[in-house]
């Protein structure tokens, strides 16, 4: 595998982020949260964390002092 993605990206981390939110909701809660809600936790997270970052992106974009690209040397 010669293709990389950072750790916000994979869908497994926030799957198991979801996972670790279920089981300490059903701790401190005592609210059971089930398997399907899990994967759809995982998912809304992943879209949320998409979205903040393509604000965070164009608001950077916004406030840079430089232009993009350019010779380098």
């Amino acid at each position: 595998m010669t293709n990389y993605k950072s750790a916000l990206q994979s869908l497994t981390i926030w799957g198991g982020l979801a996972a670790v939110v279920a089981a300490l909701v059903q701790i401190i809660w005592g609210v059971a949260v089930s398997p399907a809600d899990q994967v759809s936790l995982g998912q809304h997270a992943a879209e949320i964390a998409s979205g903040v970052g393509g604000i965070l992106a164009i608001v950077g974009r916004i406030r840079a002092t430089a232009k993009i690209g350019g010779a380098r040397g």
